[in-house]
């Protein structure tokens, strides 16, 4: 069964400063979405279409995708990757990752799962490492779905990057991967 997401979009609207748009439920059909929502590009691939829409999440800016399979809305996700490594950086994800597992737990209620890693930042460039989990957190079951807020300081072989990510998921999804 598919998964059923009240409000899974409308956190898009609360949780951004740009004017998204939002979805009462994750069941919406392609071609509904396609006719009723607004979007700013469109990935294909096989029986997949992503639509992507331009957004701001506290001061990070990137793109959410709403992914559809077969014609149903199979996933949604936010996704920013920051390259410019520095203090500054690292605490605007932190910051973003903090003020959203607050927000969503005002929601939804106590996290299933905090996985808290290294939250100072270690300027690579300074002391070597290979990146590392910030933090996380993960809901296992909210109005059928899964929701998974974390932040990573990516690195490896001399390149480094911050990911911010809101990811949606039906409940019967095996993994937060």
């Amino acid at each position: 069964m598919r998964l059923k997401l009240s409000i899974i979009i409308l956190l898009s609207v609360i949780f951004t400063q740009a004017n998204a748009q939002f979805l009462e439920t994750i069941e919406i059909k392609q071609t509904d979405f396609e006719v009723n929502y607004k979007y700013d590009d469109i990935l294909k691939y096989e029986n997949t279409l992503t639509f992507l829409l331009n957004d701001t999440v506290y001061g990070l800016i990137d793109q959410w995708a709403y992914v559809f399979e077969d014609g149903n809305l199979d996933c949604v996700s936010f996704l920013s990757y920051v390259d410019e490594i520095d203090q500054e950086n690292f605490d605007l994800n932190l910051d973003a990752s903090k003020t959203l597992i607050n927000d969503f737990t005002e929601l939804y209620g106590k996290p299933d799962e905090v996985i808290i890693g290294d939250t100072i930042f270690r300027d690579p460039y300074i002391e070597r490492h290979w990146g590392y989990g910030v933090i996380e957190a993960r809901w296992e079951n909210v109005n059928g779905m899964k929701i998974k807020i974390g932040f990573d300081f990516f690195g490896g072989k001399g390149e480094y990057h911050f990911i911010f990510s809101v990811k949606y998921f039906d409940k019967s999804y095996p993994n937060f991967d």
